[in-house]
């Protein structure tokens, strides 16, 4: 990554969708509500996505998804280890973080070593939904 290209690093963005995932859900009421808040039509980016809206502005981010714990598995949803296999493909704009819901305990603790050490996750966010 160049810093000295770029003009700001955005350090909170989050991916809500896999580059697997068929496309964003109309009728998803989180996404809906996001995207009037945020004044946008687009909220759901992909890794990949979101590198090119920040490589057109001369810019960078961090970025992650939230982990749930008390949820099942998303298949539409970009996971840990699929952001952070994105990022290293999009380096130039984009820094993997991961996020671990703390009620996951010791098998958090164990993911998040091993994101650190297969992946190159660069920081966490430990958010408990």
């Amino acid at each position: 990554m160049d810093v000295a290209s770029l003009v700001a690093i955005d350090i909170h963005t989050h991916v809500h969708r896999s580059i697997s995932a068929p496309g964003a859900k109309e009728d998803d009421a989180h996404l809906a509500a996001m995207a009037k808040y945020f004044k946008t039509d687009a909220v759901a980016f992909t890794v990949d996505e979101l590198a090119a809206y920040y490589r057109e502005r001369k810019m960078a981010a961090v970025t992650f998804m939230v982990d749930n714990a008390s949820q099942p598995p998303d298949p539409n949803k970009a996971t840990n280890e699929e952001i952070a296999e994105r990022a290293a493909a999009n380096a130039d704009v984009i820094i993997p973080f991961a996020s671990i819901d703390p009620h996951r305990g010791a098998e958090g603790v164990a993911a998040a070593r091993r994101l650190i050490a297969d992946y190159g996750v660069r920081g966490f966010k430990f958010h408990p939904s």
